[in-house]
């Protein structure tokens, strides 16, 4: 009866450390990705003040891509057979740095258009640390909660990305408004020490087992799994199309709120913020049904439909009238970004976990930083609006073509 007990005690004593390591993470997960995303939405809206050109703020998005692109293929490998909590511990601090060293060339009047290439490197050297971190949260999660609550934690862990997206240009807006860039960077870097403080406190069981295969082997396997699982190549590809619309949301809009809607900054960061509480809302709800309705039918209307809104939106000039489309626009981003990744999990064996993600998070960064600069480009030279406009009529075309191509999601219930 003793030894019952005392097992019975080392079982709740176990559960209790996991539930707060997962709290700990949630806590780190959501400041982080407040503090990440304030810092490219406020790098973007930077770098334009100082150059004036859309196509360098495209191509200061895109360099924070371009790491993802280079090195994502073998991420994957790498937190599968390593540490995903020691390799979060690493690359978590380069946007510290990245905030301080932007904070500080601001406040000694060092940063100007001649040394405009440092954004580039800035946003290249987060972008690394972006490679890592994006998969490792999503496989980490997979250590931190039993199998069965894996789906649902994704969810939870995608209104965290939600919340961060959407609350970013708002407070960054806010704090811009009264303080010059240097306050906002050193706040920044400031925001992600703190959450820095939260992952030290997550313990987590060691899964990672060193293979004998290579790292390019490794990446083969995921690849097989890929090929072979019809729903999972699919998903990839809906990612793809469901992040299309970040790029001219992050890039083109914030523009098209200054010179169309004529708002200041103030106005521009809680018009922004607009579309963070629709992808909230959104993603939200998808937690709350994700088992009640037909979810490849959703995301397929869903992604036709965002396209729809996306087109009028450029033919809006009232700015209530456009924040309301931005929300319903945010919903649908939420209800995809929400599903999508979550359905992923489900379908994904452990063992490949880390190499899937890494795919998920090599299409999740890359598509809006080749769309940013697309749409950025057709700006500068077309105006805002045109460029809003062919995003939209872009995503329903492409929406239609998925409705019709992707037979294993159209299946899926």
């Amino acid at each position: 009866m003793t030894k019952q007990n005392t097992a019975s005690s080392v079982s709740q004593e176990a559960g209790l450390l996991s539930k707060k390591s997962l709290l700990y993470f949630y806590i780190n997960t959501g400041i982080t990705l407040l503090a990440g995303n304030m810092f490219n939405y406020s790098l973007i809206i930077y770098s334009f003040d100082i150059t004036r050109s859309q196509t360098f703020s495209g191509s200061v998005f895109l360099a924070n891509v371009l790491p993802t692109v280079l090195f994502s293929f073998f991420v994957g490998a790498f937190l599968d057979r390593y540490s995903r909590i020691k390799i979060l511990y690493i690359f978590q601090t380069n946007f510290i740095i990245s905030g301080i060293v932007l904070g500080t060339l601001i406040y000694f009047g060092k940063m100007n258009y001649d040394i405009r290439y440092i954004l580039i490197l800035l946003s290249s050297y987060n972008g690394l640390a972006l490679t890592f971190i994006i998969p490792g949260r999503l496989t980490l999660l997979g250590n931190l909660t039993h199998s069965k609550d894996t789906a649902k934690a994704t969810i939870m862990l995608n209104i965290l990305i939600i919340i961060g997206f959407g609350l970013a240009p708002m407070i960054a807006g806010l704090i811009k408004q009264k303080y010059h860039w240097d306050v906002l960077f050193f706040t920044i870097a400031f925001l992600y020490f703190s959450g820095y403080l939260f992952l030290i406190s997550v313990k987590v069981p060691e899964t990672a087992i060193p293979e004998k295969e290579t790292i390019w082997a490794g990446l083969k396997k995921g690849m097989s799994f890929i090929k072979s699982e019809k729903l999972a190549f699919e998903l990839l590809l809906m990612t793809s199309l469901a992040v299309f619309m970040v790029g001219p949301l992050q890039v083109v809009l914030p523009q098209f709120a200054k010179k169309t809607l004529l708002l200041d900054e103030q106005g521009r960061g809680l018009y922004m913020g607009t579309l963070g509480f629709g992808l909230l809302l959104g993603g939200v709800g998808a937690r709350l049904l994700h088992d009640r309705f037909h979810r490849g039918y959703i995301m397929l209307g869903v992604l036709i439909l965002t396209g729809i809104l996306v087109f009028v939106l450029s033919n809006i000039q009232a700015s209530f009238v456009s924040g309301v489309i931005l929300l319903c626009i945010g919903v649908m981003g939420g209800l995809l970004t929400a599903l999508i990744p979550s359905v992923l999990q489900i379908i994904t064996p452990d063992s490949v976990r880390g190499r899937v993600m890494s795919f998920y998070s090599l299409i999740f960064q890359s598509t809006p930083a080749l769309s940013g600069l697309l749409t950025g480009k057709l700006a500068d030279v077309y105006g805002q609006s045109y460029s809003i406009a062919v995003s939209g009529i872009t995503i329903i075309v492409l929406g239609v073509l998925s409705f019709v191509a992707f037979a294993r999601l159209r299946e899926l219930r």
